[in-house]
């Protein structure tokens, strides 16, 4: 019976096979909006008074760090252990919990000012964790902690983002991340990401090296196992399209390589942050709601009833959100690429399945077919246990 975890809307979910999803909830989440929600009870009568000196950014501030960001961002498994990454506000962090105990308070691995903790990845073997970590800069890199917090270290940087670090099944030295240059004018004013591509870090002797990469696709969310890299493939559509064909003539070509993470564009553009500079704002969320039609899902706007729609009449069991063009696929030694499934927005591998999330239903796949373990909203950050 498989035990899955998973995140929608910053929460966490636990869904058994057949069961219905509950929450999972993160307690440091819930007191940090408790909190925010006090403080901007006590000074709501500030607001009402025209002459208040409280009034406009100051008192929009007290409230703004969870209107911004508040909750979980990644999930991974331990044993009987949960690990998830967290921002809140201006603090990110790395927890743990036990699964059994569902409603006992999480322990904290790391709580920091000034940064945010992004997608994680684990090593049981190695007893560490990867991150892509931010500071107050829309560059995104990756950072190696140890399992008790008492030490991490960022290993890339440049004028890029790093994104989804997971370390190989079969070798837990190596690290593959999904990586993107970013792009600035004459001014230093950002212009957009280019492609993801995906880069081999080996910890033990630094060497560096991308993996996979197209001008025609992103590759992101890698995974290794058994000799197999995996990764889902997304092709550009002009609604996810960050760069026009000028931007990318004048982007110099050790961006596209560099070392780094990735920014989501249109993240920005849609939630009103600064384009200026290179201030991210403190929003790293995945999901923005445009619509009762649209989703916003990993830089990419979608119309979610539309997709669902051409995913029924094409024959899918579970339809779902993602776009059929978000392509789980695998890559063996000799380079040959097999497409597994079409529209999948997140996935995990065991020993003779996958489980996959395509925006609605989270899918067991194996060699007797497809059972849905459960339906969701917007499930991402997928993880099983046994």
């Amino acid at each position: 019976m498989k035990e899955v975890f998973y995140i929608s809307g910053g929460d966490i979910f636990r869904a058994v096979s057949g069961g219905k999803p509950e929450a999972f909830s993160s307690e440091a989440v819930k007191k940090y909006k408790r909190n925010v929600r006090e403080i901007e009870k006590k000074k709501e009568w500030k607001s009402k008074n025209e002459n208040s000196p409280f009034m406009g950014g100051m008192f929009l501030l007290a409230g703004g760090e969870e209107n911004q960001f508040a909750g979980v961002t990644s999930v991974c498994l331990s044993g009987e252990k949960l690990i998830y990454s967290a921002n809140l506000g201006t603090v990110g962090g790395l927890y743990t919990k036990d699964i059994a105990q569902k409603d006992d308070p999480e322990s904290y691995i790391i709580r920091k000012e000034g940064i945010k903790i992004h997608e994680i990845g684990y090593s049981q073997t190695a007893k560490k964790i990867a991150a892509s970590v931010s500071e107050d800069s829309i560059d995104k890199h990756i950072a190696v902690f140890s399992e008790d917090g008492s030490s991490f270290d960022i290993l890339t940087e440049g004028d890029s983002v790093d994104a989804w670090p997971a370390f190989s099944q079969d070798n837990p030295d190596i690290i593959y991340y999904a990586s993107a240059g970013l792009s600035f004018d004459e001014r230093g004013n950002y212009k957009g990401a280019g492609k993801y591509e995906i880069i081999r870090l080996n910890l033990s002797t630094g060497e560096l090296g991308e993996v996979l990469s197209d001008e025609k696709y992103d590759f992101i969310k890698p995974a290794e196992k058994d000799g197999k890299l995996y990764c889902i493939r997304r092709g550009k559509t002009p609604d996810s399209s960050a760069l026009t064909p000028g931007d990318i003539l004048l982007m110099p070509v050790k961006l596209l390589k560099a070392v780094g993470g990735f920014l989501n564009f249109f993240t920005q553009r849609y939630s009103g942050e600064s384009m200026t500079g290179k201030t991210a704002g403190a929003n790293p969320t995945k999901i923005q709601k445009k619509s009762d039609k649209e989703l916003f899902i990993e830089g990419n706007l979608i119309n979610a009833e539309k997709t669902m729609r051409e995913n029924a009449s094409s024959g899918e069991k579970f339809p779902g959100v993602a776009p059929k063009s978000w392509e789980l696929v695998s890559i063996n030694e000799n380079g040959a690429v097999e497409v597994i499934k079409k529209g999948v927005l997140d996935y995990c591998i065991g020993d003779g399945y996958i489980i996959y999330s395509n925006g609605k239903h989270i899918v067991l796949k194996d060699i007797n077919g497809e059972t849905s373990i459960c339906g969701a909203d917007i499930a991402l950050s997928v993880r099983a246990a046994e």
